[in-house]
Formats: C-alpha cells, sequence, structure tokens
C-alpha cells in the first residue's frame, strides 16, 4: 500500500495544474485532521484508564477496609482478575 500510495504521489506531484493542486491540499488536509482525531482519541483513552485506575485503587482501599477476613481473599481474587485487565501501572 506504501508502494502505491508513493507512487501516486509522485506522480502527482509532477501535475502542477490547478485541480491537481486543490486535490494535494484536500489530502494534506484530510491526513492532518485525522492524525489530530487519532491524537485525540489516544489522549482520551489514556485519560479512561487512568481514571479507571484511579477508581479502582479507591475502591481497593475502602474494600480492604470494610470486607470481613473471611471474604477478603475471594474478593481479592475478583480484583487480581480486574486488576490484569486495567493494567498496573498509569498510562
Amino acid at each position: 500500500m506504501e508502494k502505491l500510495y508513493n507512487e501516486l504521489k509522485t506522480k502527482g506531484e509532477t501535475d502542477k495544474s490547478e485541480q491537481a493542486a486543490q486535490l494535494r491540499e484536500l489530502l494534506n488536509k484530510t491526513i492532518r485532521d485525522s492524525k489530530e482525531i487519532l491524537d485525540r482519541a489516544d489522549s482520551s483513552y489514556k485519560e479512561v484508564i487512568n481514571n479507571l485506575q484511579t477508581n479502582f485503587d479507591t475502591i481497593s482501599q475502602q474494600i480492604e477496609q470494610v470486607v470481613p477476613e473471611q471474604v477478603k481473599s475471594t474478593v481479592k481474587t475478583g480484583f487480581d482478575e480486574l486488576r490484569k485487565l486495567i493494567g498496573p501501572k498509569k498510562v
């Protein structure tokens, strides 16, 4: 795909018509906009994960204080599984 893109890019660069210039500008704008959207999505994803981890840590601490000893091992097993899904480190 990259090879095809480069071939088309090279051919397009040789076309100096107004229509070709407009098409290049539209393509460049589309690529810039796409990158910006992906960057924002990545940032939002990281923020959501960080919030989940913070909430998870808070809940874990509260459970540790409230849950009776005989139930803690069961709860801990469930939370360990959740921790694997969320990840141990902040993004």
